[in-house]
């Protein structure tokens, strides 16, 4: 077994012991409609959660899940998606291809491949195209940062070469993640997180690792965060300074720096937790402050 095995193996008992922990006591909510493992591509799955008794497009969140790149499942989300849907939307709770057996790109496909049974699905499934949000957490959230710039910007698609779909994302939520991937030619810490993902030779990729250069004024407004005790905390500068650049609407914050107790990575997927719930909240209503008004 190799070191990176060993450490993934390690990464993926301590996670697994921890979803069980946030998930113990929780099902799925009286007013939310669930439709579990429709397949989007040739081998993965998703799930929609909708109130009940809905019988018009929602506003609808694709949520790309976390897991660096090696862990993680749509059910390890169910709860966390759901609570989203009781606050109005359509949520959308999908699989991908896990590294190190799937390697990059896959998963992007993977999401493309989502994004493209939205645009066929969507009147099936009560999603509003008009009203598209997208958000990711750890590695979620660094993939949805690179498929926005793929979607906005013409060079970048053009460099990664692994197509696109028509989306229109009126926000995103960027959750306790990393954009500058780059930073894995540099920093062994990066590095030693990314490689299961990205290989361990990655000067291949070339230009790919710099989506946030191609970052440009048709990136949506972000609804950024991390917090207090977040491995991540100290990245999220490359893409602030970015986002401040191009003059971009955004919202950043660092939650529980007033908390006593731990407020770690990915916090805000314990939905029992207060201020698990108020991340969540505000990222919602920062949502509702971008729908375009329907008839």
């Amino acid at each position: 077994m190799t070191i990176s095995n060993f450490f993934i193996k390690i990464y993926i008992a301590i996670s697994t012991k921890g979803d069980a922990i946030r998930a113990k006591g929780l099902s799925t909510p009286e007013q939310i409609q669930r439709i579990d493992n429709i397949k989007y591509n040739e081998s993965q799955l998703l799930d929609i959660y909708y109130p009940k008794d809905t019988d018009k497009p929602l506003p609808t969140i694709i949520s790309i899940h976390g897991g660096g790149w090696v862990y993680g499942s749509k059910d390890d989300y169910q709860f966390f998606c759901m609570d989203l849907a009781t606050k109005g939307f359509t949520v959308i709770n999908f699989d991908y291809h896990l590294a190190p057996e799937f390697t990059y790109p896959i998963q992007l496909t993977d999401c493309l491949d989502l994004f493209k049974f939205v645009e066929k699905n969507h009147q099936k499934y009560f999603i509003d195209l008009d009203n598209l949000f997208l958000i990711g957490d750890s590695a979620g959230a660094q993939m949805a940062h690179q498929l926005t710039v793929i979607h906005t910007n013409q060079e970048y698609r053009d460099i990664m070469n692994i197509g696109c779909s028509n989306l229109n994302f009126k926000a995103l939520g960027l959750n306790c993640g990393i954009y500058n991937l780059e930073m894995v030619n540099f920093n062994p810490f990066i590095k030693a997180i990314l490689s299961p993902y990205l290989g361990w030779e990655t000067k291949k990729y070339g230009r790919q690792l710099y989506p946030l250069h191609y970052q440009n004024k048709n990136f949506p407004p972000s609804f950024v965060f991390t917090s207090k005790n977040d491995f991540f905390k100290n990245y999220q500068k490359p893409l602030l300074d970015k986002l401040k650049e191009n003059d971009t609407e955004h919202y950043f914050t660092i939650y529980g720096q007033k908390e006593k107790k731990m407020v770690g990575h990915v916090f805000h997927i314990d939905i029992k937790t207060a201020i698990g719930q108020k991340a969540n909240n505000d990222q919602i209503n920062f949502f509702k402050s971008k729908l375009t008004a329907k008839n």
